[in-house]
């Protein structure tokens, strides 16, 4: 794994841990049925989508893309820590 690879991972986890303590700070402990944690990732989900038509479309930067990986890699994170 090239170091440019590695660079980019850690970053990501830190902003998965950010935007986790975020989520925290703004909603406070979420508890949530598998169904409701799966509907919570699939509009995350689709605001990815959005953002990377957006991209295609309009060719903006990959940062509202990212930004939105970041959320879905958070709430899935937090669905398996309530779900488990």
């Amino acid at each position: 794994m090239s170091d440019q690879c590695v660079a980019a991972i850690e970053k990501f986890r830190r902003l998965v841990i950010e935007e986790r303590q975020q989520q925290r700070e703004k909603w406070g402990p979420q508890h949530h049925t598998d169904t409701e944690w799966l509907a919570i990732l699939g509009e995350e989900f689709g605001e990815a989508c959005a953002a990377a038509c957006d991209r295609w479309i309009k060719d903006i930067p990959v940062t509202a893309l990212l930004r939105e990986l970041v959320q879905i890699a958070a709430v899935a994170e937090a669905a398996y820590a309530d779900l488990w």
